[in-house]
């Protein structure tokens, strides 16, 4: 089943995306991007064609892949000159009912992971949520999932949404922790890699067991003394105190 693809959108979700269909035999025809920089390396390396002009999007793909922000999504789809044989968004907080009123076929192909283009990922582990508006259209995007990932699920739009407040918390939040983490032993001229087993160990417990039941610290110590020297050291830096107190906060009053 030999699928023409084109690309509306050249950040890192859809330059992973398209790569690796590229990959596994896919032909990717079209890439655009408001960035023409963008959307020529892209191509290039898939031997596509390539557009900074809506307008100027080839009508002859089977598939077409929305990768923008979510701000632009909308805006996209409604100056599309051509109505897509198929067409679906990579977002994890935008319904599927965006397409509702002007395309037939649409859907959702959310890849649960995080990006950055200039690392490798290997999509076989990354789980896939689809959606879409017909179980003809499911099966189609079930198929193009499972050419590049061993870990597919059939996700609605609430779910998804849901989904997707998991992953800031569980990846975005937890990264910008160690942001702050990182200034913390900066000033001492403390390199982060001290604190690397520490972050490991603390993955493997959560995977290993549950979240909730290898909670440590002196929050769930009730340890005030600890507590009251940690945002005593934080005095002169509000945004981390404010963070400091609101988690302390969460552990001590949270429930099962």
């Amino acid at each position: 089943m030999r699928m023409k693809i084109s690309f509306i959108g050249a950040g890192n979700l859809a330059t992973h995306l398209a790569i690796e269909f590229y990959s596994r035999g896919f032909e990717i025809i079209q890439i655009f991007s408001r960035n023409i920089a963008n959307a020529k390396v892209l191509a290039q390396a898939l031997n596509a064609s390539y557009t900074d002009d809506l307008s100027q999007i080839y009508e002859n793909a089977d598939l077409y892949f929305v990768s923008v922000t979510d701000d632009s999504i909308l805006q996209v789809i409604e100056n599309l000159c051509f109505k897509p044989k198929f067409i679906v968004h990579t977002s994890g907080s935008i319904s599927m009912e965006i397409f509702t009123k002007r395309f037939e076929n649409y859907g959702v192909f959310y890849p649960l992971q995080t990006f950055s283009k200039m690392k490798k990922v290997e999509f076989e582990n990354i789980p896939i949520c689809l959606d879409a508006n017909n179980l003809e259209n499911l099966d189609y995007l079930t198929y193009l999932a499972k050419k590049i990932s061993n870990s597919v699920f059939f996700i609605d739009s609430n779910q998804r949404k849901q989904i997707h407040l998991a992953g800031v918390f569980a990846c975005n939040f937890v990264n910008h922790l160690w942001v702050i983490a990182n200034e913390i032993l900066e000033k001492q001229s403390i390199p982060f890699e001290i604190i690397k087993p520490l972050i490991q160990e603390t993955f493997h417990k959560a995977f290993l067991l549950s979240p909730a039941s290898v909670q440590t610290g002196p929050a769930m110590r009730n340890d005030e003394k600890v507590i009251q020297e940690h945002i005593k050291l934080l005095e002169h830096d509000k945004n981390s105190s404010d963070i400091y107190k609101i988690l302390t906060k969460s552990i001590q009053t949270y429930k099962k």
